[in-house]
């Protein structure tokens, strides 16, 4: 039985991308005689932010180019990100607890980054998002680490593989919950070309909006109750 619903952020909670990779870009271009697009450094992704940065500047740059990107995140955060794509989610959060799911967040990104954005993203009655989960795991500079975040998330809260169901937004993230023997719902919010490669891998487990992935959780959790 189903205990613990576990999300990604960035694309399955909120529309973060645009910001981080400006905020890369911003942070790292004084530190470089070539410029990078905003493309080449999303080819770098797998790391955290830390790790990206690692890779884009000089070694004795990295401290410098990070603390700035960790600045400018904050300081335009609001500009990009408002509310998590579907302002729903906070009633979801919620109620879930309500219903004694656990509540877990776990992403790729770095762990500043992740608390910055849990604090500005607020529900109607300005609480903060940070507030509606049980626990918070983050990535490593070192590359895609789901697989070993869910491991550890299972060992420290003693659930089984099959008392989690993992919401992700990309390829990487079926791999990852696959290795960990995790089920996955994934999500591509009217993205017909993500929502294509995504079912390939993921067979009719895949959410075309809000709507779509409230049915596909509440079935996941009702087929476990028959």
């Amino acid at each position: 039985m189903k205990k613990a619903i576990v999300f990604d952020f960035d694309g399955t909670l909120a529309s973060s991308f645009p910001l981080i990779e400006n905020g890369l870009v911003e942070a790292c271009k004084k530190f470089r005689y070539k410029e990078f697009s905003k493309e080449e450094y999303a080819r770098l992704y797998g790391p955290n932010e830390l790790g990206v940065v690692r890779k884009i500047v000089h070694k004795d740059d990295v401290k410098d180019a990070f603390m700035d990107y960790l600045k400018i995140y904050e300081r335009v955060h609001d500009d990009y990100i408002k509310d998590f794509i579907y302002p729903e989610f906070h009633t979801l959060l919620k109620k879930l607890k309500e219903l004694n799911f656990k509540v877990y967040l776990l992403t790729g990104r770095c762990l500043e980054t992740t608390m910055i954005s849990l604090i500005k993203i607020k529900d109607k009655n300005g609480i903060s998002s940070i507030n509606y989960f049980d626990d918070i795991y983050t990535g490593s500079p070192s590359g895609p680490v789901k697989v070993n975040l869910l491991k550890k998330l299972m060992k420290q809260h003693k659930l089984n593989p099959d008392e989690l169901v993992y919401i992700g937004d990309s390829k990487q993230d079926i791999t990852q919950c696959n290795k960990a023997n995790v089920d996955i719902i994934s999500v591509a919010y009217n993205r017909l070309e993500l929502y294509d490669s995504l079912n390939g891998m993921n067979p009719n487990r895949v959410a075309k909006d809000y709507n779509e992935f409230i049915f596909l959780l509440e079935e996941m959790i009702k087929k476990e109750l028959r």
